[in-house]
């Protein structure tokens, strides 16, 4: 966790509350999605693995990526990315 937000995940968080919801859609622009990711030389370390999606219908479609690096973010990102924004 990051003392403070992370700018490249400010784009995504804003309109995280616009899509709480199954059918509701939200534009989404001004963000670089490899900047959500580790630094190139911090990113050559890890772990994909085979899953299912974390809501119904429980689909096992999912490949999850793990990195050994963790990309900073804020506890109030989090709580955004979990909660959508509510």
């Amino acid at each position: 966790e990051s003392h403070g937000d992370n700018l490249n995940f400010i784009p995504l968080t804003n309109v995280l509350s616009n899509v709480q919801y199954n059918g509701n859609e939200s534009g989404l622009s001004g963000i670089k999605f490899s900047a959500l990711l580790p630094p190139a030389e911090k990113s050559k370390e890890f772990w994909v693995y085979e899953g299912s999606e974390t809501v119904e219908p429980y689909r096992e479609t999912v490949k999850w990526v793990v990195f050994r690096s963790a990309i900073p973010v804020s506890s109030e990102q989090v709580r955004i990315g979990i909660f959508g924004g509510i």
